[in-house]
């Protein structure tokens, strides 16, 4: 995404720390609603990518 001029935070997250999580979430929600929109657009991507592909090796 940074390629793309969408820099994404990417902090290290421990799914147990809470805070961090949430810290992460908001860090998240504030990012222009445009980038959020390509952002999500792309991870949708990725995991049909994903899912088909596990499924044609299955």
């Amino acid at each position: 995404m940074h390629k793309a001029g969408i820099p994404l935070p990417n902090d290290q997250v421990n799914a147990d720390d809470v805070k961090a999580v949430q810290a992460m979430s908001e860090k998240l929600w504030k990012m222009d609603l445009a980038e959020q929109r390509v952002a999500l657009a792309v991870l949708i991507s990725l995991c049909d990518c994903i899912v088909w592909w596990t499924q044609r090796h299955k």
